[in-house]
């Protein structure tokens, strides 16, 4: 782990994890290191963006990145953005600013804190993703962002690693791990490969965990991106139910149960009970317990779905509506939401 600070076309080395068997060797491999960095940095620095949020007074309330992904396209998160109505200044590479009124649109997804920006300007360099399946735990993660004492971009490199974070959303594939120590201006930095592709971009740190960062992956931005320039938005299912996992051990041997139906959600409605085991979703077997909450999720509000379940030994069958999901942006991706 250590950083680097590009200053015009330069490198400054700043803090490194010594290599001591760099340094035992006849071959450079540091020089060469540095020299591919050099190569990645070259690459996607003027792709890199700063993003201000200020208040009604013009004083700077939060300090993020984002990096351009088409022309016109700017990739951060929606925690970094905040509201769409906040006043945003997003500075590129070349020290050109661009204010509210050359942003044409802001979309955000609440449950996978992905931001899409697009700008009325275009001819913007842009990043290549790097493919879902290259990405692998123990590569070399690049984070290349900005801070508020650097001038050009800051750039710290780690360790890849896959979480357990995420994945029970259609969109939301499990989070990445970087084992960096990033700054809390972090939020929407870019993370590539040794080749200069994105790899996904910083969501935030683990609580408690200064040298772990959480990376959303490029291929749930790229999910989340074709959905919003569909609809402009994302609606998820929900039915109001919270459910535990009983039974086994064994995998096959869990079951879902309802422990609450809160009023007025639609399973309340419906006379779905705690205590209820929910033995099929429209039919099927539910394939994972952990696969319910994205089954629930896919289903477009205003539709329905059939739930069978098992009550003191009797099987019931009752049909619910789809109502769209709440959006709790302080409980994303928290397994004891309601469903």
């Amino acid at each position: 782990m250590g950083s680097f600070r590009l200053i015009g076309r330069g490198v400054l080395l700043g803090v490194i994890t010594p290599f001591f068997m760099f340094s035992c060797s006849k071959e450079n491999y540091l020089g060469k290191f540095e020299e591919g960095m050099e190569q990645v940095l070259e690459k996607v620095s003027p792709s890199i963006v700063a993003i201000m949020v200020k208040d009604g007074e013009g004083n700077t309330k939060k300090v993020g990145s984002g990096v351009v992904i088409s022309d016109n396209m700017i990739l951060t998160t929606q925690s970094c953005v905040g509201d769409i109505d906040e006043n945003l200044t997003i500075k590129l590479q070349n020290g050109k600013e661009l204010y509210p009124e050359q942003i044409d649109l802001i979309c955000s997804d609440y449950e996978t804190n992905i931001c899409f920006i697009k700008l009325k300007t275009s001819g913007l360099p842009k990043v290549e993703f790097a493919q879902n399946e290259k990405i692998k735990a123990g590569a070399l993660g690049i984070a290349v962002g900005n801070c508020p004492y650097s001038k050009g971009v800051k750039v710290n490199w780690g360790i890849l690693g896959r979480s357990w974070i995420g994945g029970e959303d259609p969109y939301d594939e499990a989070l990445l791990i970087l084992d960096a120590k990033l700054g809390p201006e972090a939020g929407g930095t870019p993370v590539f490969n040794n080749s200069g592709q994105l790899i996904g971009i910083v969501e935030g740190k683990i609580e408690g965990e200064d040298n772990l960062a959480l990376i959303l992956p490029a291929s749930t931005c790229q999910k989340v991106h074709q959905a919003l320039e569909k609809e402009g938005y994302i609606d998820r299912g929900w039915i109001g139910i919270y459910v535990d996992l009983g039974g086994g051990a064994e995998e096959e041997e869990q079951m879902l149960i309802v422990s609450q139906t809160p009023s007025p959600g639609p399973a309340f409605k419906s006379g779905v009970h705690a205590g209820d085991i929910i033995v099929r979703l429209n039919g099927k077997k539910i394939p994972h317990p952990l696969e319910f909450r994205k089954l629930v999720s896919m289903s477009q509000p205003g539709s329905k779905i059939h739930l069978t379940l098992n009550r003191d030994g009797h099987l019931l069958e009752k049909e619910l509506s789809i109502e769209p999901a709440p959006r709790l942006i302080g409980l994303r991706r928290c397994s004891n939401r309601s469903i």
